[in-house]
């Protein structure tokens, strides 16, 4: 969405589409102009304190990063009010640098990376560069210039940005390419530089980049919106030594100028992809939920809004961290007012994986009893056999002159129990084990769903 707004200049306010959902405050920087681009880009912490507001076009032309230095604002949320806690510059301003045009925050709000991906780098114009910026109490200050090591005129590093939870990895996007940076005390290296296996000149690998939480996948856009193809997204995975390519993400019914890939999103724990294409169907825009199996990835769903219209723009978004829901926004949308909308994976039983999980579940009640019964009438027979032992043995039971050996039945019975209740107590362990691991995240976890209320069901 922050694509959409920078190019048509505009200060988009925001409508949530959900039940349950509320606006609650309004930002505004408290030095903004006309064409401040104000909201260019956005990031928010995890634990929701802390956003991060690019704003590139600070007194400069409207929605095009041009103009002036740029400047990133930081807002902090103390209750349920935001102010303003402090505006970031760089060390180094320079006019046209576009500071501000991407933003990522870490997980704590402790770390922030913004990219200005028009500055000059060793001679070279519009190379870019990103900042990074870390917060000691209330304020905050630069940590260290990011550049590419191969910056070279128009690359624009810097286009697009994230950040790892412990805020310790960076992915930086640039015209063709996405960097990798790595953390080590407080000072940033670049680990690696990572490219597409097939992309071809005028691509737009790095449009747009996401990293899990681990900060080892990374989910890079390729809009390629120079050669009008539909577009595609690329996922790379850290082995602890290098990132591999781990596969081309593509929309089944994709077609030239879709502008697939320009806004990409991958959840927290990396089991889900969000893919935007802001410009399907006559720039009503849809957007692509990808859901990894343990192997490979695969189209999970196509979400579009329910009252789409040309020229919504729908698809740039963001996922929570199970990948279970999706905040999409549409800029374009009712004369470019724009508007939010959520998406939920809901619980449905058309869904093979949890009907299958149902069955699973609803079996599991009367497996664990069927096994608990034989386990009991085991013990229970070994208990008579010792009976009729003792009676054999010692006839002065029957006669009252002697006393039977309680303590041997009891230690019969609890060792009986202690062997033959081990498979039944192996049940609910595991089985969910069995079928996440069969399964993979995604499908294991909407099975797990479906088992937990087989189990629920049939267990009353």
């Amino acid at each position: 969405m922050a694509f959409f707004a920078a190019v048509l200049g505009l200060a988009l306010p925001l409508t949530t589409v959900s039940a349950g959902w509320s606006q609650q405050q309004e930002f505004t920087a408290n030095d903004a102009t006309s064409g401040s681009s104000f909201g260019v880009s956005t990031a928010l912490s995890g634990d929701g304190g802390t956003a991060l507001l690019g704003a590139c076009g600070v007194n400069g032309v409207p929605g095009f990063c041009t103009g002036t230095f740029g400047a990133a604002y930081v807002f902090t949320r103390t209750g349920f009010t935001w102010s303003q806690q402090q505006k970031l510059t760089p060390n180094d301003p320079a006019s046209n640098d576009a500071f501000g045009r991407s933003a990522a925050l870490n997980q704590d709000g402790s770390t922030a990376l913004i990219g200005a991906y028009n500055k000059t780098v060793g001679g070279h114009a519009f190379a870019g560069a990103a900042y990074v910026f870390t917060r000691s109490g209330s304020s905050w200050t630069q940590q260290q210039e990011l550049t590419a090591s191969d910056a070279l005129t128009g690359n624009s590093f810097g286009l697009s940005a994230a950040l790892s939870g412990d805020g310790n990895t960076a992915l930086i996007g640039a015209g063709g390419a996405a960097y990798v940076f790595t953390r080590s005390g407080g000072s940033w290296t670049q680990q690696q530089e990572l490219t597409a296996s097939t992309v071809v000149a005028g691509d737009s690998f790095g449009h747009s980049v996401s990293l899990s939480i681990d900060g080892h996948s990374a989910l890079i856009g390729d809009s390629n919106y120079l050669n009008n193809d539909p577009g595609s997204a690329y996922v790379f995975a850290w082995n602890g030594s290098t990132w591999s390519q781990q596969q081309v993400l593509t929309a089944s019914d994709g077609s030239n100028g879709d502008f697939f890939g320009a806004a990409v999103s991958l959840s927290g724990d990396a089991s889900t992809a969000l893919v935007g294409a802001g410009k399907k169907n006559s720039f009503a825009g849809a957007a692509y939920v990808f859901a990894w199996n343990g192997s490979t990835w695969n189209q999970q769903q196509e979400l579009t809004a329910a009252d789409a219209a040309a020229g919504d723009f729908f698809g740039a978004g963001y996922l929570n961290g199970n990948g279970s829901t999706a905040f999409i926004g549409a800029p374009g949308k009712n004369s470019f007012t724009g508007a939010h909308l959520v998406f939920t994976d809901q619980f449905q039983l058309s869904n093979p994986f949890i009907v299958a999980g149902l069955l699973i579940g609803g079996m599991m009640p009367f497996l664990f009893a069927a096994f608990a019964m034989e386990a009991v009438g085991r013990a229970g027979g070994a208990v008579v056999e010792e009976v009729r032992r003792q009676f054999r043995e010692r006839p002065g039971i029957m006669e009252g002159t002697e006393k039977p050996d309680y303590a041997r039945c009891v230690r019969l019975v609890t060792a009986a129990a202690q062997k033959e209740m081990l498979v039944p107590a192996l049940i609910p362990i595991a089985f969910p084990i069995v079928v996440a691991f069969i399964f993979g995240i995604s499908n294991g976890r909407e099975m797990l769903g479906g088992l937990l209320l087989g189990v629920i069901v049939t267990g009353l």
